[in-house]
């Protein structure tokens, strides 16, 4: 599917006045407040989880599931953008291979998936620069009323001004003990200009060595549209907004709380 066709199907683009307000999708379920989650950032580090822990397939059953992870032996990095999965993997040394699957042959080492049925939307009316990403996020949370969630999942939608990503190659480059995988190295590491299409991520206050590195509270994976129409996917590791982009967070109910 088209990525621009995807987008569009995710939610209609709601002209809001300040990052503040809000608007969600009608008649759906409020989201539960679950993170299901295999494996954790702290194992990777340690190299003391290579195996896959859980089969994509699984969750890509559930309807309207997002998510990101990393594959078997961390061969490249996944992204699921309701409940379509992407996976980019290094061939070659240095060619990245970005493809879609329907998750059957695919497993993962770490995984971090949430459903999602309805989001809540606001519209930037402000650039923001990387280093206030993760404090943005905070105060965009506290607006929406999502404060007392620990971890929440969050997806935005729009053109970047830069984005940096990399791609694992068999190893994590934070690791202490690099991994013993044949033909492990350094991760791909590549730098976009104005880049068009989705981040899915998670926001957690108290997450690091679980979902998120120790000096930040996101984390975050790219589903992104090329010059030359090709996909590329990868984990963030800087990324900058403009205003007009589109963030949306889950719809939660009070009563589920």
């Amino acid at each position: 599917m088209h990525l621009r066709i995807q987008l569009a199907l995710l939610l209609p683009v709601i002209m809001l006045m300040t990052p503040n307000t809000f608007s969600a999708e009608p008649k759906r379920p409020a989201w539960s407040g679950k993170i299901q989650q295999w494996g954790t950032l702290r194992e990777v580090m340690h190299g003391t989880t290579m195996e896959g822990q859980v089969r994509l397939s699984k969750v890509m059953d559930t309807p309207h599931v997002y998510g990101i992870g990393a594959p078997a032996k961390l061969r490249g990095e996944i992204v699921i953008a309701d409940g379509e999965a992407w996976i980019a993997e290094i061939r070659d040394s240095d060619r990245i291979d970005t493809r879609q699957t329907d998750g059957s042959d695919d497993s993962a080492v770490f995984l971090a998936v949430a459903q999602v049925p309805s989001w809540l939307e606001v519209r930037v009316n402000r650039d923001v620069a990387a280093d206030e990403f993760d404090d943005f996020l905070r105060e965009t949370l506290r607006s929406a009323g999502l404060e007392d969630s620990d971890t929440v999942p969050f997806v935005v939608e729009g053109r970047f001004p830069s984005l940096d990503l990399h791609v694992l190659n068999g190893q994590c480059p934070f690791a202490e003990e690099k991994s013993k995988v044949e033909g492990a190295g350094p991760p791909h590491r590549k730098s976009y200009k104005h880049a068009a299409g989705l981040l899915v991520g998670f926001y957690s206050e108290h997450g690091a060595g679980r979902i998120t590195h120790h000096w930040t509270r996101t984390h975050v994976h790219a589903l992104l549209e090329t010059e030359a129409n090709d996909r590329a996917v990868g984990h963030v590791d800087a990324v900058t907004l403009k205003s007009g982009t589109i963030v949306r967070l889950p719809n939660r109910a009070a009563t589920s709380k």
